[in-house]
């Protein structure tokens, strides 16, 4: 099993790389005045097949309105990781107006058991 974790490979990159970014998006959605956007359009890169550069210059622009969104509403004020945040921009609706931000979520909640 372990040289079957050693060859995986996610959009070409060690998993182990993409577990450290998964942990600074946990971060991200749980103090958003920590936010770095660069640090989020890297592990998007991670995904070429889901976000090609159209893609990517989308997601910037979407994750400009969106941290101003979330730090100016209260109901994102109490989230307790990145399981919360999917479920929050589902209920609100703000995952069909922030469509690229939610499927990096949903690309980051996946990444954990793709490198199991």
């Amino acid at each position: 099993m372990s040289s079957l974790r050693k060859g995986l490979k996610i959009g070409g990159r060690d998993p182990r790389i993409l577990g450290t970014m998964w942990d600074k998006l946990e971060v991200f959605t749980i103090n958003f005045a920590a936010f770095d956007k660069q640090k989020i359009l890297r592990f998007a890169k991670f995904y070429p097949q889901e976000f090609n550069d159209r893609d990517l210059m989308k997601l910037e622009d979407q994750l400009g309105l969106y941290i101003v969104d979330m730090q100016s509403s209260t109901e994102f004020s109490s989230l307790n990781g990145i399981t919360d945040l999917a479920e929050k921009l589902v209920n609100t609706g703000r995952s069909r107006i922030y469509n690229y931000v939610y499927l990096l979520v949903t690309l980051a909640l996946v990444l954990p058991v793709a490198t199991a």
